[in-house]
């Protein structure tokens, strides 16, 4: 669908969800113009993909600079195509969700103040995940203060992950990092709020002891850089493991998890057993 197609019609300004798939049509920014994204003030959400890696010319980048919608848009997708300048922009106070899949590079977003959840998907070129990352450095707001949820998934080149600790992710709950094979380094740290963590497929990732006390879930599969032993987890009600040798080796921290109710572990055949239900 060419952005022009959704531009008026019925849905005039009580447009609420947009999802102009196959960008890579739209002739000119004009045609992207037409649409008038930006002053359809009840647009929530607001889908932008192409529908396999974009040709990084000037007019794939005009059409998307074209298609900046209003500050009260509360969930965007990108598929396939880099992010534009007006990402990032503190002015999208709504914002609430955001995905980027398959893009060229990361935005700064950690100054959206609004953000609860980010997905960030299959990025075979980002080998770093820096500082730009959290926003300005000399910014009097914490990076990420209201994101509840993020999660990295197979970001085959990943290997480094810049940690700030200085009280960014302060209310994060859910952190899920799986399927990135060369991410080394560890996790952010003192993130009290953390009630669910996910790694998966990150051999050489480790976890930090520091991170929170208050963790619910725990899944650990196929990362035997994380060495449960080194956990402070008292509050952990599911455990869920793989990739490890013998289940004994964690005797002794299973000993402490006094709160623990189900507790799984994948076979060579690639089931899990329930070793534990209370």
């Amino acid at each position: 669908m060419k952005c022009k197609d959704f531009s008026g019609g019925d849905f005039g300004y009580w447009l609420e969800d947009a999802k102009p798939y196959g960008l890579q049509n739209v002739k000119s920014s004009h045609d992207a113009l037409e649409a008038k994204i930006s002053e359809k003030r009840h647009l929530e959400r607001l889908a932008l993909k192409w529908n396999s890696t974009a040709e990084d010319s000037q007019n794939a980048r005009d059409v998307l600079e074209q298609l900046e919608p209003h500050s009260n848009l509360k969930h965007l997708e990108i598929k396939n195509y880099r992010f534009p300048t007006w990402l990032g922009d503190q002015s999208f106070c709504n914002m609430v969700s955001l995905c980027l899949e398959n893009c060229f590079s990361l935005p700064p977003l950690g100054q959206m103040f609004s953000l609860k959840e980010l997905s960030i998907v299959r990025m075979p070129g980002i080998t770093s995940v820096g500082c730009e990352f959290y926003g300005e450095s000399g910014s009097l707001r914490k990076p990420f203060q209201s994101l509840e949820t993020l999660r990295f998934e197979n970001m085959s080149g990943w290997e480094g992950w810049c940690i700030l600790d200085a009280g960014e992710f302060s209310w994060l709950q859910k952190l899920e990092v799986i399927n990135c094979p060369k991410l080394i380094g560890h996790l952010p740290t003192k993130v009290l709020s953390l009630v669910g963590l996910e790694i998966v497929d990150c051999p050489k990732f480790v976890a930090s002891r520091s991170m929170s006390t208050s963790i619910c879930k725990l899944v650990l599969n196929e990362c035997q850089g994380v060495q449960l032993e080194r956990q402070s987890v008292p509050s952990t009600e599911k455990l869920e493991i793989s990739g490890f040798e013998r289940l004994k080796e964690f005797a002794s921290e299973l000993v402490m998890l006094t709160n623990l109710k189900e507790l799984m572990q994948r076979n060579v055949q690639g089931y899990f057993r329930n070793y534990l239900k209370r």
